[in-house]
């Protein structure tokens, strides 16, 4: 079972919601939060299984269950794997008993009570901590945020109504950005364009079942400035992200060599056009599952305007650990795209020309509104310098208080 942890914020202050009777309100808010303390402790399970997977030889898995099995490419070395979990992970994991049909030679693990405790404990800590970040970036007079036994209680005084909704709106996103490498000239991808098919100037799907889901497949191409290699990059497009996600999951049900490869992942970015005439579509990208940078490493965000394409960008200033990985990461991709992923959607893939050494990289607003560009900006900007919620947020309900 899942433990759910309620986080409830009193805000006193008037406050209207879409769906709320202005003078229905009182003179402040309670909003209740559900809060997935479980995913903390399967985070860990798979930051143990991104380290197991270092090691040559060997492949690792994680179950819904929680089950970690580890299975060496030698069945002989079993004894030698398992002694050294137990000597590396002694107070993190504990045996668990394998699957029916895991392979020979597997080694199963599983968090251990007393540990997943502790980090349920100390993410609610963190969670905290970031939600009173976010209102001191949003520099709400007299606001404070603390835990109190299972729940967060934030208090807010004298606030006005658009920084209300602007708090309820930022509270609860995750914040998690992550830097993947686009797997450009993919034979995987390529294979799913002809599949789909792309007739004529438009572009348009010749599988029935892609044009019946308004999915149509797209080839980006450039030469690389660094070394002049011809990339290739093959994606899908459609009104909506499920509608690809369900696209891609059918291909690989009807036929098994159209499933991901297990190093690869999928990521989605809404493509907003220029003018509101037009209609945004999502476009596919195939992604390492590896995750080379995240928003742990940011020390800075800022909101600032880019001359040459006239649009709001969002600055992101790594601290020295972090710069120094990021420009050993642009140095090997020279050439590739680097896709900038923020809660599990893509925000924008540039192509990177060469190593880039200061530590700083940039976060381009989309859309055709001005004023919806630099709220978005702004808004972001707040979410990453206040740091990433350690598990998923969802508002439970809203409740008006005296």
């Amino acid at each position: 079972m899942r433990t759910i942890v309620m986080v409830c914020l009193v805000i006193a202050a008037a406050c209207q919601s879409k769906s709320e009777d202005p003078k229905a309100i009182g003179s402040g808010l309670r909003i209740t939060y559900d809060i997935d303390l479980d995913r903390a402790v399967d985070d860990k399970a798979i930051e143990i299984k991104r380290e197991l997977e270092d090691s040559p030889g060997t492949t690792v898995n994680v179950a819904m269950s929680g089950v970690i099995t580890v299975v060496p490419s030698d069945p002989s070395t079993t004894a030698a794997l398992r002694s050294r979990i137990e000597t590396d992970y002694r107070e993190v994991v504990e045996p668990r008993p394998c699957a029916p049909d895991a392979a020979p030679g597997a080694v199963c693990i599983g968090i251990r009570a007393a540990y997943a405790a502790s980090v349920k404990s100390a993410a609610l800590a963190r969670a905290a901590k970031t939600v009173a970040r976010r209102l001191d970036e949003l520099k709400v007079t007299g606001a404070s945020a603390a835990p109190k036994g299972d729940q967060i209680v934030v208090e807010i005084h004298g606030a006005s109504e658009a920084v209300l909704s602007t708090m309820r709106n930022l509270l609860g996103r995750s914040g998690v950005l992550e830097l993947k490498v686009v797997d450009d000239g993919s034979p995987f991808m390529k294979r799913v364009f002809q599949k789909v098919g792309s007739d004529g100037m438009e572009g348009r799907a010749t599988d029935p079942e892609a044009a019946a889901a308004g999915i149509s497949a797209g080839i980006d191409q450039w030469r690389a400035e660094i070394d002049s290699v011809e990339h290739s990059d093959f994606y899908l497009r459609g009104p909506e992200r499920e509608s690809l996600r369900r696209y891609f999951a059918r291909l690989a049900v009807a036929d098994p060599t159209f499933a991901l490869p297990e190093d690869r992942m999928l990521g989605f970015e809404l493509v907003e056009p220029d003018t509101k005439s037009e209609r945004p579509l999502w476009r596919s990208y195939l992604l390492e599952r590896r995750t080379d940078l995240t928003g742990a490493a940011l020390s800075n965000a800022e909101t600032t305007s880019d001359p040459n394409v006239n649009r709001p960008i969002v600055l992101l200033d790594f601290n020295r650990e972090g710069g120094r990985v990021f420009g050993e990461l642009t140095g090997r991709i020279g050439g590739k795209k680097l896709a900038i992923v923020l809660d599990g959607t893509v925000k924008s893939a540039p192509i990177i020309n060469g190593p880039i050494r200061g530590g700083r990289a940039s976060i381009t607003m989309a859309g055709a509104d001005p004023a919806q560009q630099m709220q978005d900006a702004n808004d972001l900007a707040i979410v990453l310098r206040s740091g990433a919620l350690p598990a998923p947020m969802r508002e439970a309900s809203v409740d008006v208080i005296p």
